[in-house]
């Protein structure tokens, strides 16, 4: 079964268990019955898995500040708030105190993405998938919802007491950052939002792979200020998807996933005005602020059937004194071919010094 124009079913079972650190295998065996789903349903259906073995072992406790009004001394007296309250004829003391729970801020994320899927616009066909998530979500009545918009992942740290919470979390993470990359408009087009989801999913699988597999390199989503004299407001950071840094040498990825790799530009075939101008503004951003460091920038398509016809890549050039890169990454391949195609990469870049 080939979906995402020509990329295997066991491949994207395959991408999405590396990037959650799931036994390949066991996500494959447990969904590949299932040929019609899409990746949002995938998406849904592991979550649903981590959730209820999470329920089933048990959620962690934690400290959280609870304030209430009581009639005996807890904790910390709140002194304004008692005051106003005897103000009011009330007998009963505002107190500050810890509380030994569940609705501690790993729970609350959680819970917060099972809602938002069960009302967001991926469709849940399996009523059993249905009834599960919404049976999991009320057993975690008492944990609080919190907004899913700027949250820190990565700031959230694992370690032996909540690292059961890891695959969950990622999944969270990815979930929450496909989601909102999803316009009102767009929410009701299926094709387009499982695109936006796959090219999320592709866009974090690149940058866990080089992060997993190379030690001796830097791997970051960096944001970087724009090289301005002045500070403007409204002037949004850049973000780029991949940035590996090695000694002197410095490599910005850009990840891309169309349906047509080449565009067309006044009737003839050529590559995304749009996309070539987003990769050279990085590049050159860096550059300005890490005058001594070696860059290059390469986007990365996702390969797709009409993609693979064309014999142009890599597409070498540079752009002033600039090294930018166009390339394909193939999916129709076997997982390992995959995987050796992402080490020619970096063989190029960081060990034959061809492109710099």
């Amino acid at each position: 079964m080939y979906i995402y124009k020509s990329i295997p079913l066991e491949n994207l079972f395959y991408i999405t268990s590396y990037v959650l650190e799931l036994p390949f295998q066991a996500t494959l065996n447990g969904n590949k019955s299932n040929y019609e789903q899409s990746l949002g349903e995938l998406y849904v259906r592991l979550f649903n898995i981590e959730l209820s073995k999470l329920i089933k072992t048990g959620l962690n406790n934690g400290y959280h500040d609870e304030e209430s009004e009581l009639l005996t001394v807890r904790g910390k007296i709140n002194l304004p708030r008692s005051i106003a309250i005897r103000c009011k004829g009330k007998n009963s003391i505002a107190c500050i105190y810890d509380e030994y729970s569940t609705d501690e801020y790993l729970n609350r994320i959680i819970k917060s993405v099972a809602i938002k899927l069960i009302f967001s616009n991926i469709s849940i066909d399996s009523v059993e998938i249905n009834n599960s998530l919404r049976q999991n979500v009320s057993i975690m009545d008492n944990i609080a919802q919190i907004s899913l918009e700027n949250i820190s992942w990565e700031n959230i740290n694992f370690n032996k007491y909540n690292k059961k919470y890891k695959t969950i979390i990622l999944l969270c993470e990815l979930i929450v950052e496909s989601l909102f990359l999803i316009s009102e408009n767009e929410s009701n087009n299926f094709k387009v939002v499982e695109e936006k989801l796959f090219h999320k999913l592709f866009e974090r699988f690149i940058r866990t792979f080089f992060r997993r597999t190379y030690f001796d390199i830097n791997v970051s989503d960096l944001k970087m200020k724009w090289n301005l004299n002045e500070t403007y407001n409204f002037i949004p950071m850049m973000h780029t998807d991949t940035t590996i840094t090695c000694l002197n040498k410095t490599l910005i990825i850009d990840t891309k996933f169309y349906k047509e790799i080449l565009g067309n530009n006044r009737g003839s075939r050529k590559f995304r005005t749009d996309n070539i101008y987003q990769i050279f503004s990085y590049v050159m951003n860096y550059k300005i602020q890490h005058s001594t460091q070696k860059v290059a920038g390469l986007l990365l398509y996702a390969a797709t059937k009409l993609s693979l016809e064309i014999d142009i890549f890599p597409y070498n050039c540079r752009l002033g004194d600039t090294p930018i890169s166009i390339d394909i990454l193939d999916l129709s391949v076997e997982p390992s071919k995959i995987e050796a195609q992402l080490k020619q990469i970096y063989t190029r870049y960081f060990i034959d010094d061809f492109i710099f």
